[in-house]
């Protein structure tokens, strides 16, 4: 973690950053304006449970159906709500292979991080089938665990957990489909994951179907504490 710190600054020092948003100058060590920072969709108020969304004044800390049936995840944290500048980020990470976005998102989040977080032992990124990831070059989640992980002195382990058969890509169904779509697609490793605290990465989260199913594999092969770290809340 040591040697990525010292690359990151290296880096830094040699060519000064520009904002990814607006391209004006960057403050500090991140590729992004103090204007576009304080502009961007910070989650001020999310259920512990799952992230969701809340109302600023809600009268409980967990959404209604973590109330009636608590997920496979301990706690929950979105840095962001799904919205502009962030999802134009994420899908130019995604999709672009912009990796930039991914060390400055992974970087924001890190900061967005209540102050007392209990940090997990291990970074575990939703893997993507190895057929999309041959396809895309990369696994966002994981370009966002390195930064993360970097940032918080923490490991990635990214064998832990397997996509053991295709899905469609969520984004493309009625969410009364999605839960079937990734029902049994994960497969963790007990020898990686047994007896540990963990927090399972993801870029975005819409139902929350995905993290359920991983978190469900990594439940059943012997983690003590799953929680779910998640860039942006749909």
């Amino acid at each position: 973690m040591q040697v990525y710190k010292w690359i990151k600054n290296a880096h830094f020092a040699l060519l000064p950053p520009a904002c990814l948003i607006c391209a004006a100058p960057a403050s500090g060590q991140m590729e992004i304006c103090d204007a576009c920072r304080r502009e961007l969709p910070w989650q001020s108020s999310g259920c512990r449970t799952c992230a969701l969304t809340l109302p600023d004044h809600a009268d409980a800390a967990h959404c209604r159906d973590c109330q009636l049936r608590a997920p496979p995840f301990d706690t929950a944290h979105a840095a962001f709500r799904y919205a502009s500048p962030v999802s134009e980020l994420i899908t130019g990470l995604k999709f672009n292979a912009r990796l930039a976005c991914g060390q400055l998102l992974g970087t924001l989040f890190c900061r967005s991080l209540p102050e007392k977080t209990d940090l997990p032992e291990r970074l575990i990124p939703v893997p993507l089938h190895p057929r999309r990831q041959a396809a895309r070059g990369f696994n966002q989640a994981g370009e966002l665990a390195l930064h993360m992980g970097g940032t918080l002195g923490i490991g990635i382990t990214r064998s832990a957990l397997v996509r053991v058969r295709p899905t469609s890509v969520q984004s493309d169904l009625p969410a009364r489909r999605r839960a079937a779509n990734v029902k049994g697609a994960f497969r963790a490793n007990p020898d990686a994951v047994a007896g540990r605290h963990l927090a399972l990465v993801d870029d975005v989260v819409t139902t929350s179907q995905t993290a359920r199913a991983a978190a469900t594999a990594l439940r059943r092969a012997g983690a003590r504490r799953v929680d779910l770290w998640c860039l942006a809340r749909a």
